[in-house]
């Protein structure tokens, strides 16, 4: 009989990647916002709003009835473009961490897997590993990453005593079915609309992407050895913008397409330094698998 874990966020697109990555040796019980009648699967789905205490009280019964081994959470709100200073998703996404406080030992789970993320690192030029200092004020996404912080830190003092809490800061996920506004989104649909890709800072600026398939096989490696900790989970190879828009011209580009490089903008060269978690899990992400770029958007 397959043991039972518990995702959140499971209808967003990493969560629907891990889905299916789950299932052939988990069952999995699902909890997905908004509501989506057309979710598919025979794994069980609750349709929850995390960030409401009155809804998750309500749902906590209905999960105790099959015990589940992990929980894995996945469920934010992320800021919509333009709208960074608006501190109600910074409530929000503490309203979810509370309420993840309250239901992970009622449903007397053993780990919980908590994906938090590199937006906790300072926006600035340097390598950073588990032990670097975290320093978001400077940074777009602020209050993302002070929210992503906090579950953190409440995450392991709540629940030190009751369970082993993972958390995997993760780096920039893509693959089929990745959100438009995010970076790889955007530079492709420049190349689709106007056969070229713009790059400020000359395309110098250095960030860490992660294929969601290997974010996948990593969450089974977790799974496989739950060890306590923070982690961060990313690309074992760190990546330029230039080097990023390359790769998106060889899968989507023409052969006259070309890369505009612009003085100004951001230069910072920040690099992360994943080889905590690939010792401690023994898997390291390799993937720079764009094919889903072209025509079709799947692989």
């Amino acid at each position: 009989m397959k043991e039972t874990v518990l995702l959140t966020g499971a209808n967003g697109f990493v969560g629907r990647h891990l889905h299916r990555a789950l299932r052939e040796k988990y069952r999995v019980v699902r909890l997905i916002w908004p509501p989506e009648e057309s979710i598919a699967g025979e794994d069980p789905v609750f349709h929850v709003d995390l960030s409401d205490s009155d809804a998750v009280k309500k749902l906590i019964p209905s999960l105790v009835q099959t015990p589940c081994r992990s929980i894995l959470h996945l469920a934010a709100v992320l800021c919509k473009p333009g709208d960074w200073d608006n501190i109600a998703y910074f409530k929000l996404n503490n309203a979810i961490t509370l309420n993840m406080i309250h239901l992970a030992p009622a449903i007397a789970c053993s780990h919980l897997i908590n994906f938090s993320s590199l937006a906790v690192y300072p926006n600035r030029t340097g390598v950073y590993n588990e032990k670097s200092m975290v320093d978001m004020a400077d940074n777009t996404e602020c209050l993302y990453g002070l929210a992503k912080f906090n579950a953190e830190m409440l995450f392991r003092y709540y629940l030190k005593s009751k369970m082993k809490v993972t958390n995997l800061r993760m780096a920039q996920v893509f693959g089929p079915g990745m959100q438009a506004d995010r970076l790889i989104g955007i530079l492709a649909k420049e190349l689709r609309e106007t056969n070229r890709i713009t790059l400020f800072g000359n395309g110098e600026r250095v960030s860490n992407f992660v294929d969601v398939v290997d974010v996948a096989q990593a969450v089974l490696a977790v799974l496989s050895n739950p060890a306590a900790g923070t982690y961060n989970l990313g690309n074992e190879t760190n990546m330029s913008y230039l080097e990023l828009a390359k790769d998106i011209m060889s899968q989507a580009g023409k052969e006259d397409s070309r890369i505009l490089l612009e003085e100004k903008g951001v230069r910072a060269r920040v690099e992360i330094d994943t080889r905590r978690f690939e010792k401690q899990f023994q898997y390291a992400c390799r993937s720079q698998d764009l094919s889903f770029l072209k025509k079709g958007g799947d692989r």
